[in-house]
């Protein structure tokens, strides 16, 4: 009977932070260097330079990321994706995805990307 209590509990406490915005990503906007780029079947990774954290994180881009290029709002597609230059400095928008959440959806994410 305890151990269901106990479930409920942190079930409640999951479903909290998931589901409060300002608990589960921290948002990063600056100038980070594109130090590699991977592409594996259909995954598209940047392998970006953190210096507040001292080491390369590799970040996974996908359709959900906005990239704005020559003033217009593109969706991410290949070509995109060849415009991309390595040992470039680009501006981003980075979430740190936090516990619990990092489970699910990974540690960083890339929301916002300019290619100009």
């Amino acid at each position: 009977m305890k151990k269901k209590y106990i479930y409920i509990f942190v079930g409640l406490v999951i479903a909290y932070f998931m589901s409060n915005h300002f608990l589960y990503f921290v948002s990063s906007f600056g100038t980070f260097e594109v130090i590699n780029k991977q592409k594996t079947g259909d995954k598209f990774e940047l392998v970006v330079e953190l210096e507040d954290e001292g080491k390369n994180q590799a970040i996974e881009i996908n359709d959900k990321a906005q990239i704005i290029y020559k003033e217009r709002d593109y969706a991410f597609t290949e070509d995109i994706w060849e415009k991309i230059t390595i040992n470039t400095e680009y501006q981003m928008s980075i979430q740190k995805y936090r516990f619990p959440v990092s489970v699910f959806k990974g540690e960083y994410s890339l929301s916002l990307l300019y290619l100009d």
